[in-house]
This record gives C-alpha cells, structure tokens and sequence, in this order.
C-alpha cells in the first residue's frame, strides 16, 4: 500500500514535468530516488526546456496560433491563410 502510493506519487511529478528539461523519465528517477516532494521541489524551481515545447519540424502561425509542420517553407498558414 505505501510503496504503490509513493509510485503514484513519482508518476505525478513525473508527468508534471514531462515537458522539462529532464523529462518524463528523468524527473521520475529523481523522484524515486530523491523522494517525490525533493522531485516536486526540483520540478517547481527548474527551468522550463524552450526546445520541448516546439519540435524543429512544427512551426507556428503568428496571428492563428496553431502549429502546423514544416515540410516546406510555406509563404501562408494552412489553417487561416495569413503570410507568414
């Protein structure tokens, strides 16, 4: 009961920082081993990964705000067909 508790609880600052720099499974081995508050802790004062929240094939319409891949270098957005 407690060792699934304290599983669930690595799972969830795992999960919350999926989109950080360590990642998903960096931030549940760290919670594993460090405890999942000391997990929370590095979580909440880490800073944010820019690269993971845009991979280098997708790109961003401006005026739509929709991502959309870059396949080709696109002169419109495919979803509101604004110039890029």
């Amino acid at each position: 009961m407690i060792f699934g508790s304290y599983l669930l609880l690595c799972l969830v600052v795992a999960f919350a920082g999926r989109r950080r720099r360590l990642g998903f499974f960096g931030y549940f081995f760290v919670a594993a081993m460090l405890t999942p508050f000391v997990g929370l802790l590095i979580l909440l004062f880490g800073r944010m990964d820019q690269n993971r929240d845009q991979p280098e094939n997708m790109k961003l319409c401006k005026q739509c705000e929709k991502e959309y891949k870059k396949l080709l270098e696109k002169k419109y957005c495919p979803h509101c067909g604004c110039a890029m």
